[in-house]
C-alpha cells in the first residue's frame, strides 16, 4: 500500500483527487493540507510515502516544505502539481 498526502489551497480539488486515488486499491490518502505549515504538521504525524503538492499556494513557501521533507525523509517521493503554462 502506497499512503499518499495531499497539499492544496483549494479544498475541492484535494476532495476530487482524494476520491480518485482511494478507489485504486494500492493507493490510499492518508493525510491532506490546505497550507504548508499544516503540510509538514501533517507529513510529520502520517509519514506518507509520497507527497502531491500544488507549487502555488498563497501564503504558503512550498519550497520550504519540500525541502524540509527531502531533508529529513529523503526516500519520500514528492510530485509538484501545477496550473501554469509556462
Amino acid at each position: 500500500m502506497i499512503n499518499v498526502m495531499l497539499v492544496d489551497d483549494q479544498q475541492l480539488f484535494i476532495d476530487g483527487v482524494k476520491a480518485l486515488l482511494n478507489n485504486e486499491e494500492d493507493l490510499q490518502v492518508v493525510a491532506t493540507a490546505t497550507n504548508g505549515k499544516n503540510g509538514i504538521l501533517r507529513f510529520i504525524e502520517h509519514l506518507p510515502d509520497l507527497v502531491l503538492v500544488d507549487i502555488h499556494m498563497p501564503h504558503t513557501d512550498v519550497i520550504k516544505l519540500i525541502v524540509e521533507i527531502k531533508e529529513n525523509h529523503p526516500n519520500t517521493k514528492i510530485f509538484v502539481l501545477t496550473t501554469f503554462n509556462r
